[in-house]
């Protein structure tokens, strides 16, 4: 044992020799044509081969003396103070040629790049008129570096916005108005305010106590709260809905700003054109990094368009900046008159039929340029060509709906996938009727205006039909109000379907409850204490679904659900016998009734979802062999 620890240590010793020698073979051998110096000798400054002696420092004072030093100039571009305000100077941009000096020259210093070869166009804009801006940067960015667009000020952009004396006559009697009738409720709201801040301070106290006079200022509090805070606010805020509905657009197709907006917009931007003759867009201290270029916007410049590397920005909007900030007001004493607090800043949109000029201000640090980038007119844009493609696939998927519909009218045994769980649905009436038991259906828990809450009452109507055609009970416990009516309704409308009116019970539809654990209580004591044979579970659920299965489980049904809550689905999928998965849900109305519109529309969603699976492989597959796909992705690249 001892002879194979020597034998290791001899060769990592010998290891360790050679990889010393190999380290000093690799260094560079020493200088042989170098003067002899001494070993250790002070090398002084300026010795070094090709370096000038350096100066003491009084020589270098003297040498200084009547020389000045040029002083660095930013060529091209008028610098500024970056304390100065940016929208109320105008800082002209020189239109000589730039000429970046050289780093060794006396004056070169830091040199903000300009935009070359500018193009300003208008551009489609789903929110009204807007104008896009393409250029090069002649100049290196930084991570410091900030642009801002702008947009010179005129009459006619703040004509588009002034009242005729007709609009503001109308809309002073309605302010007028509003005040008035805010008279009696802002007191009221304001006071209650104060005083539940003043009980939440002293009900924290109590509570930290453990005082008994937490319940009685629990109380105090609610009630001011509620009772007087919110319902002086909900009045508040109707009698403002009035006021602008009453100075808003005439008709559906008006597109004009309401007046109470209209007046805004004036005001705000008569006050930025006092401040300066150009105001502010969207395009505001945006770092350049971040702008886009051409490539990225294939809806407007195409999949290979030219010059691809050029930047891009679309101006949409104007800034504009509080009347307070010229030492006026937008009403006077707004927010004790009519409780309203006018922001900072509002955008306005860029007006169709307007012609805007454009600069961009370039700043880092304390160095500020601008470049006027020219103009353009917007117009208004009733078709945006970019969409085209959306207008295709939708005039396709319309015609294979209309097409499967016209089929299946021919033949109403339209083949439909078989789904298990409503396959299901005649063997748990029939298990019902057999046993003598009723039948329970919940719609869920969210309100009728939810897509899952809608199928649920369709396919209750389903349902409903053939527990009358077995002569079985059926029971709905509802939750939500509007629910138990359309309820009602569907299931009567069964009833008469299968000739059974007179069978059908109202009281057998019935409200329990809005909470949704009171209401998951109540439906599961139904369950144990009627024993229905078959449970139903369609719609949407929360955290009761598990509850409510486990105890239909426990009594022994048949339960079958459908949902589109994926959280709930394996819930449901463990504690139910059939369980309808997401679209499933939305295709058993179909399924069931055999009604050729319904399952017209199914077919023709199925084929159109084939055909999109197809779209997809096919794009898979022509990136994989690099082909020519252009086509294809313009045709489906969301836009």
């Amino acid at each position: 044992m001892r002879r194979s620890w020597l034998v290791l240590l001899a060769i990592l010793m010998l290891l360790g020799a050679f990889s010393l020698s190999l380290a000093q073979t690799t260094d560079e051998p020493p200088d042989t044509d170098a003067p002899d110096q001494e070993v250790g000798a002070p090398v002084e400054p300026g010795d070094e081969e090709g370096q000038e002696p350096a100066l003491p420092a009084e020589d270098v004072e003297e040498a200084g003396e009547g020389e000045e030093e040029p002083a660095m100039e930013a060529p091209g571009d008028e610098e500024i103070s970056a304390g100065d305000e940016l929208a109320g100077e105008e800082v002209a941009a020189e239109e000589t040629e730039l000429e970046e000096p050289g780093l060794g020259t006396p004056g070169g210093g830091l040199v903000l790049p300009r935009p070359n070869q500018v193009e300003v166009f208008d551009v489609p804009n789903d929110g009204g008129a807007g104008l896009g801006v393409l250029w090069y940067w002649d100049g290196a960015t930084s991570a410091q570096t900030r642009i801002y667009i702008e947009v010179k000020s005129s009459p006619e952009l703040l004509d588009e916005y002034r009242l005729t004396d007709d609009e503001w006559n109308r809309l002073s009697r309605e302010l007028d108005a509003l005040e008035a009738d805010l008279r009696d409720i802002l007191p009221v709201r304001n006071a209650a305010r104060a005083e539940t801040v003043e009980l939440d301070i002293a009900l924290r106290k109590a509570i930290a106590d453990e005082s008994p006079e937490a319940a009685r200022l629990r109380r105090e509090y609610w009630q001011k709260q509620i009772v007087e805070n919110e319902r002086m606010q909900t009045r508040r805020d109707k009698l403002w809905d009035r006021l602008q509905r009453r100075t808003g657009r005439s008709s559906a197709g008006d597109d004009r700003l309401p007046l109470l907006e209209k007046y805004q917009a004036f005001r705000y931007l008569e006050a930025a054109f006092a401040q300066g003759e150009w105001i502010s867009t969207n395009i505001a201290n945006v770092n350049p990094e971040m702008i886009e270029t051409k490539a990225d916007y294939p809806d407007l410049f195409g999949l290979d368009p030219e010059e691809a590397d050029k930047l891009y920005a679309a101006v949409n909007s104007l800034r504009a900046v509080n009347p307070a900030a010229i030492g006026e007001e937008l009403f006077v004493n707004a927010e004790a008159r009519y409780d309203y607090q006018a922001p900072n800043t509002v955008s306005i949109p860029l007006t169709p039929g307007v012609h805007y000029d454009l600069r961009m201000v370039v700043m880092e640090g304390e160095l500020i340029q601008t470049h006027d980038l020219g103009g353009a007119a917007t117009r208004t844009n009733y078709l945006d060509r970019s969409k085209l493609n959306n207008l295709i696939f939708a005039a396709v998927f319309a015609a294979l709906i209309l097409s499967a519909i016209a089929i299946a009218r021919r033949n109403p045994k339209m083949f439909i996938r078989r789904i298990s769980g409503l396959e299901a649905v005649d063997e748990a009436i029939g298990r019902a009727t057999e046993m003598g038991k009723p039948v329970l259906y919940l719609c869920g828990l969210d309100p009728l205006s939810t897509l899952p809450t809608i199928a649920a009452v369709n396919i209750l109507g389903r349902v409903a039909r053939r527990i009358a055609d077995y002569d079985s009970d059926l029971l709905v416990p509802c939750r939500d109000p509007v629910v138990l009516t359309v309820a009602q309704e569907v299931v009567k409308e069964g009833y008469i379907d299968a000739g059974r009116p007179d069978a059908y019970r109202e009281d057998n539809i019935f409200f329990v409850t809005d909470d949704q654990f009171s209401y998951t209580a109540a439906t599961c004591g139904i369950m144990m204490r009627e024993k229905p044979a078959a449970n139903f579970f369609m719609g949407y659920y929360y955290a009761e679904s598990l509850l409510l299965a486990e105890t239909g489980a426990s009594t022994g049904a048949i339960q079958i659900a459908g949902t589109d809550a994926l959280h709930q689905l394996p819930f449901f999928i463990t504690t139910c016998d059939y369980t309808l998965i997401g679209e499933e849900l939305y295709a058993a109305s179909a399924y069931l009734s055999r009604e050729p519109m319904l399952l017209g529309s199914l077919k023709g969603q199925d084929i159109g979802k084939a055909m999109v699976m197809l779209l997809i492989i096919l794009q898979t597959l022509f990136f994989i062999i690099s082909a020519n796909w252009n086509w294809l992705r313009m045709l489906v690249e969301p836009l």
